[in-house]
């Protein structure tokens, strides 16, 4: 869990995606894309929810919808 608006956190949803999909190295300057992609769900805690398993329900579902639109995306509740 985050703190920050849900764009925020999307954004840095989406670094952590683009993060894994390439390896970059510093030593020489260069990135490579490997074969590992990774789906994340971003959600915010509203009053309607009563519990910490409601908030990891949310993102949870966002990042089947992610999955289901594709792999490898960044899904924000709207």
């Amino acid at each position: 869990m985050m703190n920050g608006g849900s764009t925020a956190v999307a954004a840095i949803a989406e670094r952590i995606r683009s993060e894994v999909e390439w390896q970059c190295s510093p030593e020489n300057n260069t990135c490579i894309k490997r074969h590992s992609t990774v789906s994340l769900g971003v959600a915010q805690l509203v009053l309607e929810m009563r519990t910490p398993d409601d908030l990891i329900e949310a993102a949870d579902e966002q990042m089947y919808r992610a999955k289901r639109a594709g792999k490898n995306r960044v899904s924000v509740i709207p």
